[in-house]
């Protein structure tokens, strides 16, 4: 059946080619225009094609181009965010190294302020300690220490011993020992204990 259909298509073939010889021949048809004119349209439409896909270059070389300036301005975006992030994390450390040394300064402060009331407790308690002591003792014994003293303890020693005749309501031992010390210095306490109640 196949070998039926070839023989067909081999004889009409033959058949189309007979016909355009003998036309030539009479002058019907002219072969030579023909197959030129069919050439040219070849050649014509490999020009047609080959300028289309010129163009279709040149819209692809522009598209790329395109894409390529995209990605060259998104290049130059991306530097200039990770400059200002660099600009940004440099202060934030910065920043954050201040804050640790204002909080070191605040704790050595804190520090300093609790070894300060520590000292000033301590020192209220020897304060009272000692008023209690100067009270029981002679007061010429009493005297006798405090000429070894400071002006500062004996005047804060004078102050507790006066503030618990007061609440008890019975006299102060502070005019006596001031009486018993050398006037020079007794007057140099009353100014000093007078310019502290100012």
């Amino acid at each position: 059946m196949g070998l039926r259909i070839l023989l067909w298509v081999l004889v009409d073939i033959a058949l189309v080619l007979v016909m355009l010889f003998v036309f030539n021949i009479m002058g019907i048809v002219d072969i030579r225009k023909t197959v030129s004119g069919m050439k040219n349209r070849i050649t014509n439409s490999d020009v047609e094609i080959s300028s289309e896909l010129q163009d279709f270059n040149i819209l692809d070389s522009e598209r790329l181009e395109q894409q390529l300036k995209v990605i060259k301005i998104r290049d130059e975006e991306l530097a200039l965010r990770e400059t200002e992030l660099n600009k940004l994390e440099i202060e934030l450390n910065q920043r954050f190294a201040k804050i640790e040394e204002e909080q070191k300064a605040l704790e050595e402060r804190e520090i300093e302020i609790k070894k300060r009331e520590n000292n000033v407790e301590e020192r209220s308690k020897t304060i009272d300690r000692l008023a209690t002591r100067f009270t029981s003792m002679v007061p010429d014994a009493a005297v006798a220490i405090f000429l070894e003293m400071d002006d500062r303890d004996l005047i804060d020693i004078f102050r507790v011993v006066e503030e618990r005749a007061l609440v008890e309501e019975r006299a102060s031992l502070v005019p006596v020992w001031l009486s018993s010390l050398p006037p020079e210095r007794a007057a140099q306490i009353k100014r000093k204990m007078l310019s502290e109640v100012n």
